[in-house]
């Protein structure tokens, strides 16, 4: 006598009171009618033999159906979503594309997250936990033996397999080129993109793919937009924060932007509750205080290593005007605190950093310039007026 599953269909072989595959196809199908009801039944039968025609497939989408009726719509778990996909395809007006919560990506597989179906990425920083090297909260890499996460940066930076001795620096770490026929190396410190001719903006400027016919240089390589959950623009995201992709001009903004705490007062830069109507600060809000500066303390977008531009500025033209003692001069003081003093400090550093004038400051603070006018009339690359200078 053949064998039967609890609904009395055929089967080849006992399931042990399991659902056979023909009743785990009527519940999917009766579900996804559910939630569904603008297709006829003969369509959506069709739609789920193409993404899920049986075993593994099948059975996930059927657990997640169980679980949680609107699956399809969250476009999670990944075979949910492909659900979706072809429903809308085939012509469904109840369904819209399924998107991560947190970025807004479409086309994306989606899990089930906190919120809704979020993109692996998001999912990931969703789960993260505090890094057993750095102490940073970040997506897990990898684990160590006692079962603590390692972010992907130091899993990287401690994997042996991953570090040589660089023919430029000569230091061992991770490299970026591996050495072939006889070249040495080059670690992630030292590398530079090879310079070739950008098949978009046509200038002369280190480019990947440089051996190619499309050459792009960084500023021309495409970047993955998503709507800015401030303004609405559709642009590359600076920052990804609770109320969603924030774009770098409202990132900008958002950083610098201060206004009296409704707790405690202050001038302080608002951040809760998450997006434009912030009215309370990081610390009477309970949030860790994020992008300050490490030399004032102030809330800012930061320029270098934890400074914010007018720290930076201050530490530059300190470094500039050091003489050969490691002080500054006391005829250059009044310079130093010119320099510092100006209201665009992040227009100071590029000057610091690319103006003439500035390494004539250099020369002289070095002692291989005199201070006088004579010795600055004649200098070659005097291209600032440095009379206004002196004393």
């Amino acid at each position: 006598m053949a064998a039967r599953c609890p609904a009395g269909h055929e089967l080849a072989w006992p399931l042990g009171g399991r659902p056979c595959p023909r009743c785990r196809r009527d519940k999917v199908v009766a579900a996804v009618s559910a939630a569904d009801p603008s297709l006829p039944a003969a369509v959506i039968e069709a739609a789920v033999d193409a993404v899920a025609p049986g075993g593994q497939a099948l059975r996930q989408l059927a657990d997640a159906l169980a679980a949680d009726p609107g699956a399809l719509a969250a476009g999670a778990p990944p075979v949910a979503g492909r659900v979706a996909a072809e429903l809308i395809a085939r012509g469904s007006a109840a369904l819209a594309i399924p998107a991560c919560t947190v970025c807004g990506r479409a086309g994306k597989p989606l899990f089930r997250g906190d919120g809704g179906g979020v993109c692996q990425r998001c999912r990931a920083w969703q789960v993260a936990r505090p890094c057993a090297t750095c102490g940073k909260v970040k997506p897990a890499a990898g684990f160590e033996e006692d079962g603590r996460a390692v972010c992907e940066v130091c899993r990287r930076r401690d994997d042996p397999r991953r570090h040589r001795e660089c023919g430029t620096c000569g230091k061992t770490g991770p490299v970026a080129v591996r050495g072939r026929g006889g070249q040495p190396g080059i670690c992630t410190s030292c590398y530079q993109l090879p310079v070739a001719t950008c098949s978009t903006c046509q200038r002369r400027r280190p480019c990947a793919h440089a051996a190619t016919s499309r050459p792009v240089c960084p500023s021309c390589s495409p970047r993955a937009t998503a709507a800015c959950a401030r303004c609405g623009h559709h642009r590359p995201p600076q920052a990804r924060w609770p109320e969603g992709p924030v774009c770098d001009p409202c990132y900008r903004a958002a950083l610098r932007h201060r206004g009296p705490c409704a707790r405690c007062g202050q001038q302080r830069r608002l951040v809760d509750p998450p997006g434009p109507g912030a009215d309370t600060c990081a610390d009477c809000a309970g949030i860790p205080v994020f992008s300050a500066c490490t030399g004032c303390g102030t809330e800012d977008k930061l320029y270098e290593k934890g400074r914010c531009a007018p720290c930076s500025l201050r530490r530059r033209a300190r470094e500039l005007l050091a003489g050969p003692a490691g002080t500054v001069p006391p005829a250059l003081a009044s310079v130093l605190e010119a320099i510092t003093a100006t209201r665009q400090p992040r227009v100071a550093l590029n000057w610091l950093r690319q103006g003439a004038g500035a390494a004539l400051l250099a020369d002289v603070a070095a002692g291989r310039v005199p201070l006088t006018h004579e010795a600055l009339d004649a200098c070659p690359r005097r291209k600032d007026d440095m009379h206004r200078l002196l004393p």
